[in-house]
């Protein structure tokens, strides 16, 4: 028998507010009696960053109950975040669903939900005629997550006494119907601008030379680097390419591995929000390739110069990929510590982890989060050291061949010098770490 509470969490439209809140009340016995840990949006505490808090509690989640109604399905935070995130991890056996029928809707024609439990039995829905009194719907729920807790804690559970609820006609397997991926995908205008080391990159390497005209077509590049809800979804439909820190019989899978690389990034590393690492270069192309598959549309990893070009905002002499020539500790996420520091940075906060993509609310000229910090990130480029000397002037990419990509960013680990927009790393294309990640691009 589990001895710890159980982790509930609360998906539900604010228009069903009162609903909660008496439902609330209700399961009250089960956390008095320390069954439960019931949690929503009403705890978020002063101080804390309300979209963060939310992601984290969800996908601690053991038991996850969905407050039904029209307003839950037009809620777009509902269904781009915390239901993708629901399916998704009901999808690989992390958590359990219990979609709660508030008020009439169209539940039954959304095959996620039709699957599934409903309480009220047979989705009667809470406000609705026809109940003896106000309190009988929310008694028959607290019988039926009471049934639940207890199933899953391990103790002997209480069946419900009301008849079974009716369930839809067998239909062939389907995939879960998670809500579409939003690309969030910027236009990036083409044009010339100097690539490499410009006046204005401080302390650099020799690869970054010589600086260079290059002139890019037009493209198209993510507002944000790739998600752990988004990398899942293909990793789920496709049975492939999980991450390192998932992968079956891995030694840094964080359940059955003994490396324990991937764990200390605690609870960062499996938030949704926050951007997938663990994933290899091959990876990252097969996702792009699922998802052209998925949309019609030609992803791609970004080249090496259409990521500089888009990291300094266009044809601008910018040292960081926020758009300012000073790293801070509020604005990118790097290692800030006073021995690292430099002329072109502020000491201060090393967090030591990933951050949620775009959280940091400071983005460049071109409307892009965390070109600088966060995670590394793919380039499609094999990387050649002295490229820079023979880069063709028009859409370069990269050497024909090698023994290793491009890697662009900095990452939460690195000091303010790997964070420049001109900065060059590379690694074995098969190489995977808690610091690299990557985003998306595509040409049209």
């Amino acid at each position: 028998m589990k001895n710890t509470p159980l982790k509930v969490f609360v998906i539900y439209a604010h228009e069903d507010k009162s609903v909660r809140d008496k439902l609330l009340r209700q399961l009250h016995p089960l956390s008095a009696n320390g069954e439960i840990i019931l949690w929503s949006d009403h705890k978020i505490m002063p101080g804390e960053v309300w979209e963060d808090a939310i992601r984290t509690r969800l996908v601690e989640s053991e038991l996850i109950l969905l407050l039904v109604s029209d307003d839950f399905f037009v809620s777009d935070y509902i269904q781009t975040v915390e239901l993708r995130t629901a399916l998704e991890r009901h999808a690989r056996g992390e958590t359990r669903l219990l979609p709660i029928i508030t008020r009439h809707c169209g539940w039954e024609d959304v095959d996620a939900l039709a699957r599934l439990q409903v309480l009220p039995p047979e989705g009667r829905p809470v406000i609705s005629k026809g109940w003896e009194s106000p309190d009988e719907p929310y008694y028959e729920i607290y019988q039926g997550v009471r049934t639940i807790v207890r199933e899953l804690r391990g103790a002997v559970a209480v069946p419900i006494a009301t008849p079974p609820i009716a369930t839809p006609k067998p239909q062939p397997p389907a995939p879960i119907a998670t809500p579409p991926i939003t690309d969030n995908m910027v236009f990036i205008p083409g044009g010339t601008f100097m690539m490499g080391d410009t006046n204005e990159q401080l302390d650099s390497e020799d690869h970054e030379k010589p600086a260079h005209r290059v002139t890019l077509d037009d493209f198209y590049l993510s507002r944000y680097a790739v998600t752990v809800a988004e990398y899942l979804q293909f990793c789920t439909d496709t049975n492939a390419n999980y991450p390192e820190w998932m992968e079956k019989g891995n030694k840094r899978n964080i359940n059955t591995g003994t490396d324990n690389h991937y764990k200390t990034l605690g609870d960062a590393l499996t938030n949704p929000a926050h951007p997938i690492v663990g994933i290899s270069w091959h990876d990252a192309v097969a996702y792009c390739q699922w998802y052209a598959q998925k949309t019609g549309k030609p992803y791609r990893l970004p080249t090496e110069a259409e990521w500089e070009y888009a990291a300094r905002g266009g044809n601008n002499a910018i040292l960081f990929g926020n758009g300012k020539n000073i790293a801070h500790p509020n604005e990118i996420n790097f290692n800030a510590s006073e021995q690292y520091k430099k002329s072109y940075s502020v000491d201060g906060e090393y967090r030591g982890k990933t951050v949620a993509v775009g959280s940091l609310q400071c983005p460049n000229a071109l409307g892009l989060h965390d070109m600088s910090g966060n995670v590394w990130e793919w380039c499609n480029d094999w990387y050649g050291e002295g490229y820079y000397k023979k880069s063709p002037p028009s859409n370069p990419t990269g050497p024909t061949s090698g023994s290793s990509r491009v890697l662009r960013g900095g990452s939460w680990f690195n000091s303010p010098h790997y964070c420049r927009t001109a900065y060059r790393n590379y690694v074995a294309p098969g190489f995977r770490n808690y610091v690299v990640g990557f985003r998306l691009a595509r040409t049209k």
